[in-house]
């Protein structure tokens, strides 16, 4: 029997300004068929945060997912920093509680993380468009409410 494939898109999305608004996104398909697309934003927050919350996210909804620990996880980010954190590469000085949320969601599965330049995949551009339109949603509205959806 073949092992599932899960293929993890990720983008995240984030403002200096005002609220310091961020949005993230994740495509995550199942043996390259679109399973769910996860996204949302908060208010107070980096890009770095957001990167790591789109990955974080995706995780955790296919931890849930039968089989999960039986499956293997292609994760794509546009983020270096993102990247060669997840892979020990570079030192996690910046962000430790959410470091330690992400490996909590990815803790018995089998993740494959790499990089890929920004909007070269459709999925990742599409991650691109709706982390940034998230973002913008809470950056716009009054009480800069979080946001989280799945579709």
């Amino acid at each position: 029997m073949n092992k599932t494939i899960y293929e993890v898109f990720s983008d995240g999305s984030a403002s200096t300004h005002g609220c310091k608004a961020g949005g993230w996104a994740a495509v995550i398909l199942k043996d390259g068929r679109l399973k769910k697309i996860v996204y949302g934003a908060t208010s107070d927050t980096t890009i770095g945060k957001m990167e790591m919350q789109a990955l974080t996210e995706a995780f955790a909804f296919i931890r849930e997912l039968p089989g999960a620990f039986d499956a293997h996880i292609k994760a794509l980010s546009d983020s270096q920093y993102i990247v060669n954190c997840a892979v020990g590469r570079y030192k996690r000085s910046a962000n430790k509680p959410e470091w330690r949320i992400f490996d909590a969601a990815s803790k018995g599965l089998s993740v494959e993380i790499d990089w890929v330049g920004r909007n070269q995949i459709p999925e990742q551009a599409q991650c691109d468009e709706l982390a940034g339109a998230c973002r913008l949603k809470v950056e716009n509205s009054k009480n800069h409410t979080p946001i989280r959806y799945k579709q």
